[in-house]
């Protein structure tokens, strides 16, 4: 039988969580931050909660992340909340944890009242500045940088919105100013785009065109966020130096202080999660189609299979679970499945947009 000394060492000593503290940022962001531990021998690993000051209990934000902060975004306006991290470890199937460290109470800001309540979020990549009115009603909308002056940026973001720029870092359309330039690099052409192909991402000549040229430019105009598309190349081509040339591109682009969510990229996110290197890379996801789908050849929309719904729940309660912000884009949902998918995201605390068609206008 071991001695008590023996059975005390072996037990891991996880301290009691301190210094948890929230920030607003916005109006109705906060970011949670908590003191890294460590444990000799083991992964730590927190549980991330809040609380409304009119609630009776917490709720869960992430049950098993590994970084030391966390952001909830699109908070009720004008409520007070509070966090509640605890620390824990597992050894040997056993769980063992640290007494809970706890925020102070934090208020997020009221919006001036308008006449109708706007909306949390819209992709519109095919329109251009003369028809930015079509974004009055969001609080964040993604725009092709490309389309838009730095002087329309600027109005959008005084107007109280949260700006994100489009960014392709995974394939490259033909009518890109910059597509000879980078021709030689492709890897053939995107299926159900014909005008676009996929490119080596881990050229490093790419990887500095995104981060220091085109990353740089849309960066100095002001944008909140950059949405990343195309990291699906890793699911075309899934190859070490794929991965790390998105890796890289990911890491470079952190420089620039701005939010990163990728579109897609489901293959290269969970093998990230499952590293533990995506909180380092980005801060979360945007995912198309989860229940519903495009028809391609007659450019209709339907409900998506119910196999491929459960997939990809599945998947973004991993992301979430991560500590990962969550959005979905859909396209065509009528009321009955615009329903499902308001309970759904309201539910995990996603938000999402119902496009109207794939041109996103």
């Amino acid at each position: 039988m071991p001695s008590y000394s023996e059975v005390a060492a072996a037990t891991p000593a996880v301290k009691a969580q301190t210094e948890v503290r929230a920030k607003l940022y916005g109006h109705d962001d906060i970011h949670v931050s908590w003191r890294k531990q460590t444990v000799k021998g083991a992964t730590v690993r927190y549980r991330v909660e809040y609380k409304r000051s009119t609630w009776s209990k917490y709720r869960v934000l992430s049950s098993k992340t590994t970084r030391n902060y966390y952001k909830k975004p699109d908070l009720v306006d004008g409520a007070a909340y509070k966090f509640k991290v605890t620390p824990y470890v597992i050894k040997n199937g056993k769980r063992y944890s640290g007494r809970p460290g706890y925020s102070s109470y934090i208020y997020t800001l009221k919006k001036i009242s308008t006449s109708e309540q706007l909306k949390d979020y819209g992709v519109f990549l095919g329109i251009n500045e003369d028809e930015s009115e079509k974004l009055k009603d969001y609080k964040l909308v993604v725009i092709e940088p490309s389309e838009f002056s730095v002087q329309k940026v600027q109005e959008l973001k005084a107007a109280g919105k949260k700006v994100y720029g489009y960014l392709n870092i995974g394939s490259i359309e033909e009518y890109r100013p910059y597509y000879e330039r980078f021709e030689h690099l492709t890897l053939g052409v995107y299926e159900d785009w014909p005008d676009e192909r996929w490119i080596d991402i881990s050229a490093p000549e790419w990887q500095s065109f995104i981060i220091d040229e085109l990353g740089k430019q849309y960066a100095e105009m002001g944008f909140d966020g950059f949405f990343l598309d195309n990291a699906d190349i890793y699911y075309i081509k899934q190859t070490e130096d794929i991965y790390q040339g998105l890796g890289a591109i990911l890491t470079g682009l952190k420089k620039y202080n701005i939010v990163l969510i990728i579109n897609g990229g489901d293959t290269f996110v969970s093998r990230s999660v499952e590293e533990d290197t995506a909180g380092s890379m980005f801060d979360g996801v945007n995912q198309e189609t989860v229940f519903t789908k495009i028809n391609f050849d007659d450019h209709t929309y339907g409900e998506q299979d119910p196999e491929e719904t459960q997939y990809f729940k599945e998947y973004l309660a991993d992301v979430k679970d991560y500590g990962l912000m969550v959005y979905l884009l859909e396209y065509g949902a009528d009321r009955t499945t615009a329903n499902k998918i308001g309970d759904y995201c309201t539910r995990n605390g996603f938000i999402w947009y119902n496009a109207k068609s794939l041109e996103l206008d």
